[in-house]
């Protein structure tokens, strides 16, 4: 979506929605990445002393490899951001930036906000988990039947406490 400056500065407060679709070499970039389901923004649009507030609302679905099985997991992602844009170099702050042109491409802040959002290593649900010869992994759930289930150690302490006395 491409916004105008002046449409801004004529009409204060603004709603959009738009679906997006992200080009294939930006979702390149995305490690793990399998496919993408989709993805919609909603802007509100609000300016006052020549500053323009652009509050980006993305809702999208990918689909990442596991990090730990490489399974393809759905992943909805429902992420939010405001950015702050002045025509004015005097308004100009870390938060707040210059923008020169009359119209502003949001398409860069859609991909900022999808990027930033999604998790450098994904784990997904697992439904085998991997084991070796004498090793295996197992879910916290199982982890915890076993620690306070009947286990050959669980004896070996018992064992031990009575020897004790």
């Amino acid at each position: 979506m491409i916004l105008s400056f002046q449409q801004l500065e004529e009409k204060t407060h603004q709603y959009f929605e738009e679906d997006v679709c992200f080009k294939e070499e930006d979702l390149k970039k995305i490690p793990l990445f399998s496919k993408f389901g989709f993805a919609k923004v909603k802007i509100k649009t609000r300016a006052f002393d020549k500053i323009f507030e652009v509050k980006i609302h993305l809702l999208c679905e990918l689909f990442l490899l596991s990090s730990r099985n490489l399974a393809v997991t759905k992943v909805p992602m429902d992420e939010e951001e405001t950015y702050l844009f002045t025509k004015d170099p005097g308004n100009v702050s870390e938060d707040i930036k210059l923008y020169v042109q009359d119209e502003l491409d949001l398409y860069p802040y859609y991909l900022d906000l999808l990027l930033s959002s999604i998790p450098y290593q994904f784990v997904g649900e697992e439904k085998a988990y991997p084991s070796g010869d004498g090793w295996e992994v197992i879910s916290e759930e199982d982890y915890k039947k076993r620690k306070n289930g009947n286990s050959a150690f669980q004896d070996l302490v018992l064992e031990e406490k009575q020897n004790e006395k």
